[in-house]
């Protein structure tokens, strides 16, 4: 069944490109909504061992992100500048990945473009009393969504060559575009068009690339069987969406620490996390979305 792409086309602000597992996660309480609890629970439970598919963060259209790579060590001060502007590369456009997929050295033998792609734009809001529902006096404050005209996309693997998985998919697409996606949904944020489109020659090649000798993550990735190389971490505490009363121990998740999408390891799949709550229907999506890469040791 192979990779299926997801283009998101902004039709509102939104709050931050989503990740991984809050992507997961709007797909749990999607099918929570459509199907009930049970079929949500099910969803789950079947994500704890060998999960149906894999699902990327979300990406600016064209673009992958830029491998954590060492520093290059001793080098010409030509090199040296190519290094420091490359650094501040969020983004690389699928042919520049490609090449540096296949010999990571080049990375630090040519400059890559720095992408904008994406905007911070700064809201004023009003504090609304609520038991009035009238403004409060000096009640301002400021919310930041981001804006893009690019599309933005997100990649899924199928593992399972069950056909219910991209039906349900579909299913899961079509409410995200009637509801919205995120926290701030409710006030008119996080609205996209969204569709499946074929992938790109090059997207193809990239995905398919045979001679790597470790791979990159395009997920934020959690799991004891993991051996990293070069990596970045966070520290990442989640709170409950729905479903739970606020004042219960459960409705904030206990920290766990992920890899970010960009870290390489040498082998390893993830896993859900499934201890971060005492209550055992918590968990968080931590699989690996792995991309063969060829890292080429210059020491």
């Amino acid at each position: 069944m192979g990779y299926v792409k997801l283009r998101f086309s902004p039709h509102s602000r939104f709050s931050g490109l989503f990740t991984a597992d809050q992507l997961w996660g709007q797909m749990v309480w999607a099918l929570s909504d459509l199907k009930g609890e049970d079929e949500a629970n099910a969803f789950v439970e079947a994500f704890k061992s060998t999960p149906p598919f894999l699902i990327s963060a979300m990406f600016p259209d064209g673009y992958l992100p830029v491998p954590f790579l060492p520093y290059a060590g001793e080098s010409t001060e030509e090199e040296w500048e190519i290094e420091n502007h490359n650094k501040k590369c969020r983004w690389l456009l699928w042919g520049d990945f490609s090449r540096v997929q296949q010999k990571t050295g080049s990375f630090f033998s040519q400059k890559f473009p720095v992408n904008d792609l994406l905007h911070l734009v700064t809201e004023i809001h009003v504090s609304i009393n609520r038991g009035s529902l009238t403004a409060m006096d000096g009640g301002l404050y400021n919310q930041q969504f981001v804006s893009c005209e690019n599309p933005l996309c997100v990649y899924i693997r199928f593992l399972d060559e069950d056909t219910k998985w991209p039906e349900l998919i579909d299913l899961i697409i079509s409410y995200w575009e009637k509801v919205g996606l995120g926290g701030d949904k409710n006030v008119g944020k996080g609205q996209f068009a969204i569709g499946e489109v074929p992938l790109t020659k090059e997207e193809d090649d990239i995905f398919s690339f045979p001679d790597g000798n470790c791979f990159m993550t395009l997920s934020k990735t959690f799991g004891h069987d993991l051996v990293p190389l070069f990596y970045q971490m966070e520290a990442y505490e989640g709170v409950v969406g729905k479903g739970f009363p606020n004042g219960a121990s459960y409705y904030r998740k206990k920290p766990i620490i992920q890899f970010l999408p960009g870290s390489l390891f040498k082998e390893g799949t993830g896993s859900l996390a499934t201890e971060m709550s005492i209550e055992p229907r918590v968990c968080t999506y931590g699989y690996a979305m792995p991309v063969s890469i060829n890292f080429e040791d210059k020491k």
